[in-house]
């Protein structure tokens, strides 16, 4: 059934819905973040305003592993060869396997499998009392956290007792603790 004229509305009526819709969102450039989205539907870029992190000047006790990965990075950026970076810590960072398998070894083999496509592996594990005390003495500063230098060692021992264990992950979380105590924002003074 060839009808002219309702071939003609139709087309008429598809042209009016084009320019009634709204035109797909613009892709972002490389310029506009230091982190973005990809969406493969639409092809395109989201930049990420706003990313939570934290400087790396604050983190201790990593330094080889932060001069490997940005030797690396480096190299990649200047079209070199480089290896894909597998970045690994201690306790809480790859999840509980019994929670997700019913047989640990499948989780554990699909683990060393997946960690064989990386040629650059770097651990970050649990640090000792100087360090600890060196990152919780850090961020308190950086953040401006007014206590006295004998509390703050107290508490922040006392804070990686009661977790177990030292590592960046728990003074960040006493810092947090602590800086929302003390009423204080860690946004760097924003």
């Amino acid at each position: 059934m060839n009808n002219p004229d309702l071939n003609a509305l139709l087309a008429r009526v598809a042209d009016a819905l084009e320019r009634l819709a709204p035109a797909p969102p613009a892709g972002a450039t490389l310029t506009d973040a230091d982190a973005f989205i990809w969406h493969p539907d639409g092809a395109r870029l989201q930049a990420v305003p706003e990313i939570n992190r934290i400087d790396l000047k604050l983190l201790r006790g990593i330094n080889r592993q932060a001069e490997t990965l940005l030797a690396n990075t480096r190299r990649f950026a200047r079209g070199l060869p480089a290896n894909n970076a597998l970045l690994w810590g201690a306790r809480g960072m790859i999840e509980n396997e019994r929670s997700t398998t019913i047989n640990p070894a499948e989780a554990v083999e699909e683990r060393v499998s997946l960690s064989d496509r990386f040629g650059l592996w770097l651990g970050f594990h649990s640090c000792d009392q100087p360090t600890y005390m060196a990152i919780v003495e850090g961020y308190a500063q950086h953040f401006g956290l007014d206590i006295p230098s004998e509390s703050l060692r107290a508490r922040a021992n006392e804070w990686s007792m009661t977790r177990g264990g030292r590592s960046g992950r728990v003074a960040w979380q006493f810092i947090q603790d602590l800086a929302g105590e003390l009423g204080k924002r860690l946004d760097g003074g924003k």
